[in-house]
């Protein structure tokens, strides 16, 4: 008789011939057995914790705003974990750090400047305030002053004719302004423009309409008065205007704009010039054929022909616009900027009005050196000075910096020492880029965004002018603000008011970013631990294709007994408090850098799941191999009750240290899910539970797991 045993789930090698098919069958065999460390569950639950974690984001009811009846407003929920992670955050101006409602405060009127005070104007003159002016017996250049602001604009007036709508903030400014000084706009009526000038009304034919575009900075109105008179109003940026002009107060005027901009008002540049019939009946022909092109190059056409007939003008004076900074605005710049975010301000103003504005609301602070890079079209020009500042900076490390630039030595700068540029920029505490247009900001975010290390970049605007900026960053954000919601629609998240930012960044962002990497190395971390087992059991079943795990524990592993405790932490854990996190900014650079998913962090959940694994598997193995009696009434193990244990010493050692409170939910949800889902391991989960010698080892090994730990936490006491 052979004493040969023949156990069903180990092949006897005697009779076992290899072969291209058995090695094929082996090969898959074992595919489908260790397929489990591949966390393919992952991908769902990590979409559906970004999803739900949105929905708290929109639920914040910190983030509600009372004044607009907004709350914020989620678009995507593949970015949450980089609001943890912004190193740059480029901003709009107008709008985004200013609340956007304009008040028109002075204006400069052929070399003299003008206050406005309850519906009056008056001479202002070293900072005294004489009596108002008489506007029926006022200047000539005054009266076109105030046509060319209640005439050039594209603003319509409501149905009950008492209030004005605008796209543009500044525009309805200056239409109200002209309004309480008794020149009134009416109507627009198709080609027909009314105003009430001091009571009497005039209509005016609007014969075209020069188009404002953020490439040109200026629009210009084509009318014909009463008196059959063609004039030409145009407004702009003085950037944009004054070299189109020949004639007028245009130094004085330039003086005023800078000075308007040195009390952080918005400025416009105005200009007229008078039209023959002929003179308008030419340039009408000329903008009919550029208009009706159809090739590529229509715009630039179009552009072309506009700055052609804005050309040889007369300037009247100029606007100041007051924009007050929102609330809030400056404890929000001082958190990001105690959080380790580089913040660049970026806008269409006069670089002395964003200066300024930047200097109020905390932005650049009084003890920066300032480097100004102005009205630089000299390639080798600019580039000396971007070496010297570079060399000025590196000579001085410990002081602060900010970089101020115009569009104008921007585009240079871009063109033809970007890497230079590039430098400067990096090392200053803060940047501020003036007289910008959409393509500008978005080449700027473009700048840092293509360095070598790629550092994390957020945008926030409220314009369309800002899509593009929006878009270009990683994380585009909106303001709900009052030039419409096309930047809102086109940005990842929105709200309505600037410092909510500080709470996007500071709370939710590091929480998203907490969540997100300790779900995503958990998931690698319990599969490695509960898979590993499987490896090691393959040197004790004859390298057979055995499973160590019944098949409903290897099904229902990530789907039932893993995946939701580490989803309710992945929307819920909060390792600091909000108002800890608000408190002090600088706990968001813990994460910065993607510290939690670097390669040593990741290391170190492979060997706690390495070390996980050996635990749980090689103590139940040699317990059973010095103590077959393991089960209750002296009964010795089988493999359906070996592979529940370590299934069981699995489970509890991957929940231990996150979620031990699970651990009894988990052990009553087993033994139900075995006795009614399958019929292979039927009593034996139950068998095992009832055996005072399953309850020790489980403690044994239990304490084991946490070793690394222990040993870790006592490290750090030292």
């Amino acid at each position: 008789m052979s004493n040969e045993i023949k156990i069903p789930y180990i092949r006897n090698n005697d009779h076992y011939e290899v072969s291209f098919s058995s090695i094929l069958k082996d090969f898959f065999c074992f595919v489908a057995l260790y397929n489990y460390v591949i966390p393919i569950s992952l991908y769902v639950t990590l979409e559906l914790q970004k999803f739900l974690g949105t929905l708290f984001f929109e639920w914040d009811i910190h983030m509600y705003d009372p004044d607009t009846n907004e709350t914020a407003i989620c678009n995507t929920s593949d970015l949450n974990e980089d609001l943890g992670q912004i190193e740059y955050l480029f901003t709009d101006k107008t709008g985004t750090l200013t609340k956007n409602e304009m008040q028109f405060e002075r204006c400069s009127v052929n070399g003299s400047i003008f206050e406005e005070k309850d519906g009056y104007l008056y001479p202002a003159s070293d900072g005294t305030i004489e009596s108002p002016i008489d506007l029926k017996n006022c200047s000539r250049e005054m009266e076109l002053f105030l046509c060319a602001l209640a005439l050039c604009h594209t603003v319509q007036t409501s149905k009950e004719g008492e209030s004005y709508n605008a796209t543009s903030p500044d525009e309805k400014a200056l239409v109200e302004a002209t309004k309480k000084l008794g020149i009134v706009f009416e109507d627009d009526d198709d080609d027909m423009m009314a105003l009430n000038i001091l009571g009497q009304s005039k209509m005016f034919k609007k014969l075209d309409v020069l188009e404002f575009s953020s490439e040109r900075k200026r629009m210009s109105v084509i009318i014909e008065d009463e008196e059959e008179n063609i004039i030409l109003y145009c407004k702009g940026a003085e950037t944009s205007v004054i070299p189109q002009v020949k004639k007028g107060p245009k130094e004085i005027t330039l003086k005023h704009v800078a000075e308007f901009a040195t009390q952080r008002l918005r400025t416009l540049v105005v200009g007229y010039k008078f039209l023959t019939r002929d003179q308008y009946l030419r340039m009408s022909e000329k903008l009919k054929n550029a208009r009706q092109t159809l090739s590529s190059e229509r715009e630039a056409v179009v552009s072309d022909t506009y700055r052609r007939i804005e050309s040889n003008l007369t300037v009247l004076g100029a606007t100041g616009i007051r924009d007050d900074i929102q609330d809030g605005v400056k404890e929000t710049l001082s958190s990001l900027k105690e959080a380790g975010i580089k913040i660049w301000m970026l806008t269409g103003d006069k670089l002395e009005t964003a200066e300024n504005v930047s200097l109020n609301c905390g932005h650049f602070e009084e003890n920066f050196i300032r480097l100004i890079l102005q009205q630089q079209r000299n390639p080798d020009s600019c580039r000396e000075i971007l070496s010297e500042y570079l060399k000025k900076i590196e000579e001085e490390e410990l002081k602060n910096f900010g970089l101020i630039v115009d569009g104008e030595s921007l585009t240079t700068a871009l063109a033809y020492n970007r890497e230079l540029f590039r430098k400067v920029c990096t090392k200053c505490s803060g940047v501020i880029c003036s007289r910008m247009s959409p393509l500008q900001k978005k080449e700027v975010v473009k700048l840092i965004k293509d360095q070598r290390r790629s550092p994390i970049t957020a945008a926030i605007g409220d314009g369309a002018n800002d899509v593009s900026m929006i878009q270009e960053a990683h994380v585009g954000i909106g303001i709900m603000g009052k030039e419409g919601r096309q930047a809102a629609r086109c940005s990842d998240f929105a709200f309505s008011k600037f410092k909510y930012l500080r709470r996007t960044f500071l709370v939710h962002g590091h929480w998203y970013y907490l969540r997100v990497a300790t779900l995503v190395q958990y998931f690698f971390y319990k599969n490695l631990a509960f898979v590993l087992p499987q490896f090691f059991y393959l040197f004790f079943s004859g390298y057979s294709a055995q499973s160590l795990y019944d098949g409903a524990y290897l099904t229902g592993y990530n789907t039932i007994f893993t995946s939701f405790p580490i989803l309710i932490y992945g929307l819920f854990e909060q390792n600091y408090k909000e108002t800890e996190l608000e408190k002090e900014p600088a706990l968001y650079l813990i994460n910065n850098r993607n510290t939690l998913m670097s390669w040593r962090n990741f290391l170190s959940w492979f060997s706690l799941g390495l070390w996980h694994s050996i635990v749980v598997f090689f103590f139940p193995t040699l317990y059973n191999l010095h103590n077959s009696s393991t089960l209750i009434g002296g009964r010795n193990i089988f493999l359906e009750s070996f592979g529940t244990l370590v299934f069981h010493c699995s489970v509890t050692v991957t929940h231990l240290n996150y979620f031990p409170t699970v651990i009894p939910p988990f052990t009553v949800l087993v033994s139900v899910f075995v006795e009614n889902f399958t019929s292979t391991n039927y009593w034996a989960y139950l068998n095992l539970l009832g055996s005072p010698s399953t309850w020790l080892l489980v403690i044994l090994v239990c304490t084991a797991s946490l070793l690394p730990d222990f040993t870790d936490a006592t490290f750090d006491l030292i």
